[in-house]
């Protein structure tokens, strides 16, 4: 495998390093003009005690504050934007009572939505629904478990329309881009959940997978293809591939310790195509071009000094880089684009090496 440092970063905001659990820090619109960060606002001591859920528009530099957070929450900020990325929805914390919101791209007007069953929310297809995982408490579960309610609410006037129970013992969506819908019928969807993918049909929900390992999928509704990660801390990451239609499953990478280190990562994002994975492991990032299975590891950026890492060898041999900052979030602006959210926010291109 060739490794391979890529692109030049593009400075566009500052942030500094903080740890909060923070989920979807980085989320590009669907036409690629809009990104979400999330930005520390710091005070004349120096101190951070707020952020900022902000707007680029990568078209004209500007930058539009959308929502202060405070800094004494665990900070859950789930930015999805709309299939017209005209608006995006986000949740603020992890909180229950905590109201989904929508930012509108043209008017930049915020509004508070009237559900009252909030969670991890995705739009519809279409844009017509969205759909809402909305926890709720089980008399037979332990304390501060649960299982999910998937719920459709009508955008026109946000009134919730259909509703599917996840199966007993899940509490959590699986990933940031955790569902995603059919064109032909917004009832019909493949949802992550716990660490598996399950297929809704209507009021039926049934497993994809049974591995308890996915971190991740991908899904061209048009083929009826679902491509998804399984990974296994240390052991393996491995990349396969389902035909709705036919049920044939197929694998189409293979990740061992005896090629790359291969800790497990924090956050994973196939391309839009479905021809990339990329994902942070903390210490670095890394690219994997699945038809070819070449890796390609980023190197840290520190943009206000142009610093490098320092390389150190892994046990195997294999040369990896350590950033002076790790990743706090990255997503595909498009097929050969990643944005990778450090000290700044930083873009990696592609285009101009060879598979």
């Amino acid at each position: 495998m060739r490794i391979a440092q890529i692109g030049v970063a593009l400075c566009l905001a500052t942030f500094v390093l903080i740890s909060l659990g923070c989920l979807g820090l980085v989320r590009v619109s669907p036409n690629q003009r809009y990104v979400t960060v999330v930005a520390p606002i710091t005070d004349s001591n120096g101190e951070t005690k707020e952020f900022e859920l902000r707007m680029y528009d990568l078209q004209t530099r500007e930058t539009i504050p959308v929502r202060r957070l405070d800094f004494e929450e665990r900070i859950v900020v789930a930015s999805q934007w709309s299939p017209d990325s005209q608006r995006f929805v986000f949740l603020e914390s992890e909180q229950r009572s905590d109201p989904l919101y929508l930012f509108d791209v043209t008017t930049r007007s915020l509004e508070q939505l009237p559900i009252e069953d909030v969670g991890a929310a995705v739009w519809s297809a279409d844009g017509a629904y969205l759909l809402v995982a909305h926890r709720v408490s089980d008399a037979d579960s332990p304390a501060g478990e649960g299982t999910l309610m998937l719920n459709w609410h009508r955008t026109t006037d946000w009134a919730k329309v259909h509703s599917v129970r996840a199966p007993a013992g899940i509490s959590d969506v699986g990933s940031i881009d955790w569902a995603r819908t059919f064109p032909d019928d917004a009832f019909k969807a493949i949802v992550h959940l716990g660490n598996d993918l399950y297929r809704v049909q209507s009021t039926e929900i049934t497993p994809l997978t049974t591995t308890g390992d996915v971190k991740a999928f991908w899904f061209s509704p048009q083929e009826h293809r679902v491509r998804w990660v399984r990974v296994q801390n240390r052991r393996f990451l491995a990349v396969f591939e389902r035909n709705l239609a036919t049920g044939v499953v197929k694998r189409l990478a293979l990740l061992l310790p005896s090629m790359m280190p291969l800790p497990e990562g924090y956050e994973y994002r196939f391309s839009p195509n479905g021809e990339r994975l990329a994902w942070d492991a903390g210490d670095y990032v890394i690219v994997l071009t699945i038809p070819t299975q070449q890796v390609r590891l980023i190197q840290a950026v520190d943009a206000k000094h142009s610093r490098r890492a320092t390389q150190p060898q892994s046990e195997s041999g294999f040369q990896i880089s350590v950033p002076e900052a790790p990743a706090l979030g990255l997503d595909w602006q498009d097929n050969n684009t990643l944005l990778i959210l450090r000290d700044e926010l930083e873009v990696y291109t592609f285009v101009r090496l060879k598979p």
